[in-house]
């Protein structure tokens, strides 16, 4: 079986685990976070995400932590590890993950996954101290990555119709993220009567 998570983490990883211990995942997630960080695996596969809850176990966030932050390690294994986290919902890297989104001079790509991954890991502390990323505020954020995965956190239940419409800005052309997403899919789903007429204010003067 060790030889087998060397060489196969990710095929073992979408098989059966029902009767896997703690130490199973643990040394499962040691072989498929050092097989991605040596490019001997991806994560390129469809819906690949869906398995990563499987792995959930006591010592995951100790493993996973050093992925988060440390810039020698590759980007498939960095962005894997967040994945990781976000899907089972890990509270413990809360402080890696906001570290890594106030990263100016981070990968905007990956400070953006570290974003979406605090929806899940992240307190209520989080909201405010996110709010200079949907304002743009802490550095670049080309694909409007950042402000699309902050918007989907804040609102509704953090940011008034007011506050949100005084953000909004033209997408990129061509390019479909979580900016747009949030445009086309979750604002149309969450206004309410109440904030049409900011809505409509910010639609006849745009």
């Amino acid at each position: 079986l060790k030889e087998l998570m060397r060489l196969e983490p990710m095929v073992l990883l979408q098989g059966d685990l029902t009767n896997w211990n703690e130490s199973d995942l643990k040394d499962l997630t040691e072989s498929l976070m050092t097989a991605l960080d040596e490019n001997r695996a991806h994560d390129f596969s469809i819906g690949i995400s869906i398995f990563y809850g499987r792995l959930n176990h006591p010592d995951l966030s100790s493993q996973l932590r050093p992925y988060i932050l440390d810039v020698s390690k590759n980007m498939v294994s960095r962005r894997t590890a967040i994945l990781i986290a976000e899907r089972c919902k890990l509270n413990a890297l809360q402080p890696e993950l906001l570290a890594l989104a106030f990263d100016a001079d981070a990968d905007p790509y990956l400070r953006g996954r570290a974003v979406d991954a605090l929806s899940t890991c992240g307190d209520e502390t989080v909201p405010p101290r996110i709010l200079p990323l949907a304002k743009g505020e802490l550095g670049a954020d080309p694909q409007d990555e950042m402000k699309g995965y902050a918007l989907q956190i804040l609102w509704p239940k953090h940011m008034s119709a007011r506050e949100l419409f005084s953000l909004i800005t033209r997408p990129n052309e061509g390019y479909v993220g979580a900016y747009v997403m949030f445009l086309t899919r979750t604002l149309p789903e969450t206004l309410t009567v109440e904030d049409l007429p900011v809505a409509l204010g910010w639609a006849r003067t745009s």
